[in-house]
């Protein structure tokens, strides 16, 4: 994990690009993530080392795997390791629109959704921004060291799919006013 967080804390020019194309952020610092404050605790230990732009933090967990817990109240794991989160979120841009049972559970649309998203995303960010969508993907993964290309996108998103039913689940829980704890709710 550090390799990649002295990375970008190093290069505030490709902090910025992750941040505007991956929707990620480091967090200034990194916290034990039950010491985080959003009133809840998580049922695996870990860091809380990001976060997206809606609030959702990302987690390295005790076992290496990378989860992430929502602003919503959804949780799950969604790599295998920090290479494979910065896979993902590289080459499958806001990878949440892939987070469907569907898509999961056949390969197919997957690829057809794919390419749909893909142009999608292109045309409105080539057209919202001075970079170009595919040229910003490529100088994020020539900095990080990892690959970017569908093959590498689509490969990551049958991780991201494996991840989600490993067991033990990571869930969060929020104590609601009355004591009980409410479990978050699953990313599919």
């Amino acid at each position: 994990m550090e390799r990649f967080i002295s990375k970008i804390r190093q290069d505030m020019e490709l902090a910025d690009k992750i941040e505007t194309f991956c929707d990620f952020r480091l967090d200034d610092e990194i916290l034990d993530c039950n010491s985080l404050d959003y009133g809840m605790t998580f049922n695996i230990a870990g860091l809380a080392f990001g976060n997206d732009g809606a609030g959702g933090e990302y987690i390295l967990l005790d076992d290496r795997t990378v989860g992430f817990c929502s602003s919503e109240g959804q949780c799950g794991r969604i790599a295998e390791n920090i290479t494979d989160f910065f896979t993902l979120i590289t080459n499958c841009y806001y990878y949440c629109e892939y987070l469907h049972k569907e898509l999961a559970n056949d390969p197919d649309k997957l690829v057809e959704f794919f390419h749909r998203w893909e142009e999608k995303s292109r045309e409105e960010f080539n057209e919202d921004y001075d970079d170009d969508f595919d040229t910003v993907r490529m100088e994020i993964g020539k900095a990080l060291g990892i690959p970017v290309s569908e093959e590498a996108a689509l490969q990551s998103l049958q991780r991201l799919y494996h991840c989600l039913t490993i067991e033990p689940q990571f869930i969060s829980y929020c104590q609601e006013d009355n004591g009980d704890l409410s479990p978050s709710e699953p990313l599919i």
